[in-house]
């Protein structure tokens, strides 16, 4: 999957904060930059994300289903939630 220089700009910054062995701590704020450019959380993106972090597409589809603010359709400009 091809980012934007400035996402993986982005990612390799998330990336780097944490150490070896930790990297799986940066599965959500990955996922959050990535739809906010992509628009959704598509099955390719948690790919990608599994990929990155060393973590299995299991995992990262986990955090996907867990968290209402990740969303695997395109939202609308407004968004309401009650």
């Amino acid at each position: 999957m091809t980012f934007s220089p400035a996402l993986e700009a982005r990612i390799a910054r998330i990336l780097a904060t944490y150490p070896a062995g930790r990297k799986r701590s940066a599965v959500i704020p990955m996922l959050m930059y990535c739809q906010d450019e992509i628009g959704s959380v598509t099955p390719e993106l948690v790919e990608e994300i599994a990929l990155r972090t060393g973590v299995s597409p299991l995992r990262v589809d986990e955090v996907v289903t867990y968290y209402s603010m990740l969303h695997r359709k395109p939202m609308g400009k407004a968004h309401v939630q009650i």
